[in-house]
């Protein structure tokens, strides 16, 4: 027990019995748990964030994209009606 007080840098409380200072240990480790959860928690959420986000932009690419071909079809269009011979 001495050796984790000194691992994980836990204080020891003077002349206590060793349970206490058991305690602090288990204390310590729930804490650091509780930490690492939360911190994957974190990591997740905003890994699941970006990903709809790209997945938005993806979108938002794919329909531009589309209106981009509409507008250049619509351009050929004009240029082809434009040289059609008129008769007069």
């Amino acid at each position: 027990m001495d050796e984790l007080t000194r691992m994980y840098r836990i204080r020891k409380t003077g002349l206590v019995t060793p349970p206490e200072n058991l305690r602090k240990i288990f204390d310590h480790f729930k804490q650091r748990n509780e930490l690492m959860a939360n911190e994957t928690i974190a990591y997740h959420n905003n890994a699941n964030d970006k990903k709809e986000e790209l997945d938005r932009m993806q979108s938002e690419v794919q329909q531009l994209e589309a209106i981009l071909e509409a507008k250049k079809n619509l351009l050929e269009k004009y240029h082809q009606n434009q040289m059609l011979p008129t008769s007069g």
